[in-house]
């Protein structure tokens, strides 16, 4: 699976506990064909970046929850509203490549 801008119609990164040393995030994107929603943790400061970010745990697509999660995914700042999300993760026999924008919600 690839999201990028050719193929997401929405996607939103929202970063909480902006100050903590560890950051957790949730990286949202749909596209056509479904909806993919991953969360983890980012090292502080997480932005401007480029920051490296640890995906703990698959929402969607659904059936790989609690599963072995290899990823190498960065966040780098665009603007205030934006961010660049790029890499990948794989999980099982599911791999996706992530280069795309993504609205900010902090």
């Amino acid at each position: 699976m690839k999201l990028t801008a050719e193929n997401v119609t929405t996607a939103t990164f929202e970063l909480f506990n902006v100050w903590s040393k560890r950051p957790d995030w949730v990286l949202e994107a749909r596209t056509a064909e479904g909806r993919l929603r991953i969360t983890g943790l980012v090292g502080a400061p997480a932005l401007p970046g480029p920051s490296d970010l640890f995906v703990a745990y698959v929402d969607e697509p659904r059936g790989y929850t609690y599963k072995k999660i290899a990823s190498q995914l960065r966040l780098l700042r665009i603007d205030v509203a934006r961010v660049y999300v790029e890499g990948s993760f794989a999980v099982e026999d599911l791999v996706v490549e992530i280069a795309l924008d993504a609205a900010l919600v902090t």
